[in-house]
């Protein structure tokens, strides 16, 4: 399964400088991974507890919104339900 993540700044103005996500689950443990070439320019993956399981950004340049694409993993996904924070 996979799912896209869209976000916006309504601070059109201004936007957002920087930001790191991962999706976890109800226990807060890291879930899924997320795909850097399918999102936005600028965004990268990288490791907290496994490979691209963690986003974040190329600069700190103002943006108005960023996509980002999230897998679940097929073989370690646990059943309840995953937050992105």
């Amino acid at each position: 399964m996979s799912v896209r993540i869209s976000t916006a700044s309504d601070l059109e103005e201004y936007g957002f400088i920087g930001f790191v996500l991962q999706g976890r689950d109800e226990t807060g443990a890291v879930q899924g991974v997320f795909d850097a070439e399918a999102s936005s320019e600028g965004v990268q993956a990288f490791r907290c507890s496994s490979d691209n399981d963690t986003v974040t950004h190329r600069k700190a340049s103002a943006k108005q919104s960023i996509d980002l694409v999230w897998s679940a993993h097929k073989d370690r996904c646990s059943s309840s339900d995953v937050y992105f924070r």
